[in-house]
């Protein structure tokens, strides 16, 4: 319903798992990108690590060997820095708040603490030190190790174990719990702003879940073909080096000295323990929607009611962000957009793809939201889709509303029938239908 019209109050519910989970639909996590072979192998034949640091290079570890530590280009494998820090280190993760690496424990020379390894502006070595001795977990190989920037803690998960601890920097105790998946044990760890990736040592596995609660959010087999005796050790978000694309990397512990990089959800894991970057909307290339309207005015609808706005594609391509206006009167404290197909019959079908806007939304300003990648087809209409999710405050927006009802048809809108939304569904229901109030000011790209 819109900016003239009185909305009904939404009653209070409780976000399903299942509707979080849509929060993923038209996604490939776990799609296969790329793999590298790394120039230089391990002395003793196994390494466990790696770690992207945001400037091209994967950090690989060694265990039980000298060199210990290796720096690699992301996109070749040629490695062009050694380093001998402790004759032996598990597995690593970028601290991008310090410039440093975290090292879990190799079985050398100290087989029990985690190094921090700093690094200079160059992202080459300058020192390490033994940072602190994580209590209760006692094995001389670390498979998974992550930092969180957002806490500043990190989370230890040593070799065959499928317990997960979790410390603050000074190796202060922040508690444990069990790993999410079923058989084999927990390997790698990454963190992502509120997820939590869970590798499977042996299983070809990841697990993700949310960081605070342990709910799952997806989870991704890692087999890669051609290549059977590939298993997730080490684990290492990178939102660069396959632009558009986001991937997780799996480091395979045996020789050859490789790993491979797998597609996840754009928005769901940062660099060095940062959370998901908002898209930039003024860098996004525009496939569906509009980023210009030359006759609107503000519109808004109550949280938990979706609206969604017909849009013709005017090229083809992959879209993974959503660019929404938000009006500088919105009252809004979250935003869900998406992308639906149309069913054939001028209204709103299937779910291609959603997001969150992470953080609250930026009033008077175009806001970016990471989607699912989803291919377009140039001159085929989708549906640009908008929520406040319930109980997150009226949502106001611009499109072609209420002054402008008695211009030319541009486009119609509709809103949900279901009014107690918290994620959209993955099957349209349409409930009251707008003729003239599209297009929103809003657009879909990459």
């Amino acid at each position: 319903m819109h900016g003239r019209f009185m909305r009904r109050a939404i009653a209070l519910a409780v976000l399903a798992l299942g509707l979080m989970l849509t929060g993923f639909a038209g996604a490939a996590p776990g799609d296969f990108v790329a793999q590298v072979t790394f120039s230089q192998d391990c002395g003793s034949g196994l390494g466990v690590g790696v770690a992207y640091d945001g400037a091209g290079h994967l950090w690989v570890s060694c265990y039980a060997s000298n060199p210990d530590l290796l720096r690699a280009s992301a996109s070749t494998g040629t490695v062009d820095q050694t380093y001998n820090i402790e004759n032996g280190l598990g597995a690593l993760a970028y601290d991008s708040t310090r410039n440093a690496l975290w090292a879990g424990p190799g079985c050398g020379n100290d087989p029990s603490s985690i190094q921090l390894i700093q690094l200079d502006a160059t992202r080459s070595v300058t020192g390490s030190a033994a940072a602190f001795v994580p209590a209760g977990f006692g094995d001389c190989l670390d498979d998974g190790i992550a930092y969180d920037a957002t806490n500043d803690s990190i989370y230890y998960s040593p070799d065959g174990s499928t317990t997960i601890g979790h410390f603050k920097t000074d190796g202060t105790s922040l508690g444990s719990f069990g790993w999410t998946g079923s058989g084999c044990y927990n390997s790698g760890l990454a963190i992502g702003g509120t997820l939590l990736f869970q590798g499977s040592d042996g299983c070809s596995h990841v697990w993700v879940v949310d960081k605070t609660t342990l709910a799952p959010a997806f989870d991704f087999n890692t087999s890669v073909a051609g290549d059977p005796n590939f298993r997730d050790e080490g684990l290492s978000c990178d939102t660069q080096t396959f632009g558009p694309k986001q991937v997780m990397w799996s480091k395979e512990a045996y020789s050859p000295n490789r790993a491979a990089a797998f597609e996840i959800p754009a928005g769901t894991c940062g660099v060095g323990g940062q959370p998901p970057a908002p898209p930039d909307c003024s860098k996004t290339s525009r496939l569906v929607g509009t980023d210009n309207l030359t006759r609107q005015t503000t519109d808004e609808d109550v949280s938990g009611s979706a609206e969604a706005f017909r849009a013709v594609a005017g090229t083809s391509g992959t879209a993974n962000t959503v660019c929404i206006y938000v009006a500088p009167t919105n009252a809004a404290t979250a935003l869900v957009a998406g992308i639906y197909a149309d069913n054939g019959t001028g209204h709103p079908g299937a779910l291609l793809a959603q997001g969150t806007l992470i953080g609250s939304p930026t009033n008077g300003a175009f806001n970016g939201i990471s989607v699912p990648s989803v291919a377009l087809a140039a001159g085929t209409p989708y549906w640009i889709t908008v929520l406040s999710p319930l109980g997150s405050g009226t949502f106001r927006f611009r499109d072609h509303c209420c002054g402008y009802q008695a211009s030319p048809q541009s486009g119609p809108s509709e809103n949900s029938k279901e009014t107690n939304l918290a994620a959209l569904p993955a099957a349209w229901t349409t409930g009251k239908v707008w003729p003239r109030d599209g297009l929103i000011l809003g657009y879909g790209g990459s």
